[in-house]
């Protein structure tokens, strides 16, 4: 019986190459955990070719700094065939352990398999070296198999037991622990085999390895490890991924299940506007369901609202923000409302967001009330026309837009013509409130029909009305002056009572006559009073502009001017006259 010889580099070095593959074999169990049975069955090959190959790598390292005395070497078939007892042994335990519901009796059975790989591995293995004589001691047999039954025991018991909410560091130095002891006991089925094994021989090698064997050594333990690191990191960014999209699924389920039950709809789409999921109101709302036909968002919006919201969607993605908006959306019945919608991205820690949540409030209601509200607020009960309150806003927002547009465009106007029915006090005080009332709507219903309803026509005061817009071609203003006569120029029946329609009516320009709103309006006040006084001479529709009320002033101004002059030198002749009379009576008194 000849006894060996251990190189401790190399039994490091296969104990290293046990380690690696031990912690392959628990880290990667985490990848098992919720997938398709085609992944699922991908990543379990994958582990028993690296259990295998990892085992069998050590076996031979190790084998080689086991020197002894004897000439051996090896049988290709056996050895290939050893290393496809410990594949298939591996295989069929972890395909047993992958199953959804294990039994104790799949544990145990698992359990054997992985025995039988282990001691396949190690006695084929020995079985391949072609020796002068081997033998094996029956104690040394028995603790070997007993060292393989654990070892395969403890990697089902490492799979069972594993705590699957572990992260971090913490996953990791737990992963490390038990790698530790199954390399451990990997390597104590293998050194415990050595020592049960016995040669025969009668020619003795030298203690010491060739060269050409010390390069097959180092590059099978390079290569293994090579290979086992490679599988760490590839594992490693596949249960980085995987963790991620398993809080994603999380944080979505956990999302989705508190929306599911919200009265409003709530739908999930991605990045591209696919929807992949709808809650109970929201297929409600649309009579549908995901496969029912309507997968895309732009499908239940209006096309313009869309492009619109598009924008909102790029901005609670980029800026990791919760975004709000109003659109319109048709519902199934072809029903177009009104919906605030809450855009709630799912944000994981650094994640890219690929997907949002959209929570659909329905205001139509709400919206019809404030638009009735306003309404009231700001239109007149009886005409139905704007208020001043809206005439006050309509004229500075035209004037922002003239800004605007007075930067490009210098000969951009704005009119604003200012009526005053002259007639109604005469025809309150003779016919009736009741009269009057009919005659003031008759009257704006005219000026609508004659001018155009895309004209802005407001009720400021009892019986006053303003007119404005912004020119949109030369002469524009004359034309709407010229129809606001026709309307005061023919006479209206109103309840059998023939009436005859007259009004003051003034004119101003911005920026001819002015830039602002007050100053505006009191120019047109004042061309209006000027219009008035003529009116009641006249009794007939007369429009002043405030142009022509400065050329009349000065007209006037200029006519008293003259005026004054002439009475000063009128004044002056006299004056002189009287003094020369004077003069020659003092003469006449004092002559003797």
């Amino acid at each position: 019986m000849q006894m060996g010889y251990y190189i401790p580099i190399l039994v490091i070095c296969s104990y290293l190459i046990a380690l690696f593959t031990a912690y392959n074999v628990v880290s990667v169990n985490r990848l098992l955990d919720d997938k398709s049975s085609l992944y699922r069955n991908g990543w379990i090959l994958v582990k028993a070719i690296v259990m295998s190959v990892g085992i069998g790598a050590m076996q031979y390292v190790g084998l080689m700094g086991y020197l002894n005395h004897t000439n051996f070497s090896y049988t290709p078939f056996f050895a290939w065939f050893a290393l496809g007892l410990l594949f298939l042994g591996c295989y069929l335990a972890f395909l047993l352990m992958s199953r959804k519901k294990t039994t104790k009796n799949d544990l145990f059975i698992a359990g054997l398999l992985l025995t039988g790989g282990l001691l396949g591995v190690h006695y084929m293995g020995m079985r391949a070296i072609v020796s002068n004589g081997i033998s094996y001691h029956p104690l040394f047999l028995m603790g070997s198999v007993l060292l393989s039954f654990i070892s395969g025991m403890y990697t089902i018991w490492i799979v069972i037991t594993q705590n699957k909410l572990l992260t971090g560091q913490l996953r990791i130095i737990q992963d490390a622990k038990k790698a530790i002891v199954l390399a451990l006991l990997l390597s104590a089925v293998f050194y415990f085999g050595l020592v049960e094994l016995q040669f025969e021989t009668d020619y003795f090698l030298q203690p010491e390895m060739g060269l050409e064997a010390t390069y097959l050594v180092v590059t099978i333990s390079l290569f293994t490890i090579l290979l086992q690191l490679s599988f760490l990191g590839v594992s490693a960014v596949s249960f980085a991924f995987d963790t991620n999209r398993r809080e994603i699924s999380k944080l979505k389920d956990m999302s989705y299940s508190l929306l599911k039950s919200n009265p409003d709809p709530v739908l999930l789409i991605n990045a591209a506007g696919e929807i992949l999921s709808l809650n109970d109101a929201a297929q409600l709302l649309f009579s549908t369901e995901l496969e029912q036909g309507i997968t895309r968002i732009e499908e239940v919006m209006e096309p313009q609202q869309y492009c619109r919201s598009v924008s909102y969607f790029t901005e609670a993605i980029n800026e990791r923000k919760n975004v709000q908006f109003e659109t319109k959306v048709t519902t199934n019945d072809g029903t177009v409302k009104e919906f605030k919608i809450q855009i709630v991205p799912i944000i994981i820690e650094e994640l890219k967001i690929t997907e949002i949540f959209l929570v659909g409030a329905d205001i139509t209601k709400e919206n019809q009330v404030e638009k009735m509200i306003r309404s009231l607020a700001y239109h007149d009960g009886l005409t139905k026309l704007p208020n001043r309150y809206f005439m006050k806003e309509y004229i500075e927002d035209c004037l922002n837009e003239l800004r605007q547009r007075y930067a490009f465009q210098k000969k951009t106007i704005l009119s604003i013509y200012y009526i005053d029915m002259t007639e109604l006090k005469k025809i309150n005080d003779r016919y009736g409130h009741n009269i009057g009332d009919l005659y003031l709507t008759k009257v704006a219903q005219r000026i609508q029909r004659y001018i155009g309803k895309e004209y802005f026509l407001a009720r400021v005061g009892g019986d006053e009305f303003v007119l404005t817009f912004i020119e949109e071609y030369a002469g524009e203003t004359e034309d709407v002056g010229e129809n606001l006569l026709k309307v005061f120029g023919k006479a209206m029946v109103i309840e059998k009572i023939r009436l005859f329609p007259a009004a003051s009516i003034g004119l101003v320009k911005a920026y001819e006559d002015g830039s602002e709103f007050e100053e505006l309006l009191t120019k047109v006040d004042i061309a209006m009073y000027s219009a008035k006084q003529q009116v009641r001479e006249t009794g007939k529709t007369l429009i002043i502009s405030y142009s022509q009320y400065e050329k009349q002033l000065q007209n006037e101004y200029q006519k008293e001017l003259e005026l004054m002059k002439g009475i000063e030198k009128k004044n002056s002749c006299y004056t002189t006259s009287l003094r020369f009379m004077q003069t020659q009576k003092s003469f006449m008194v004092l002559r003797p």
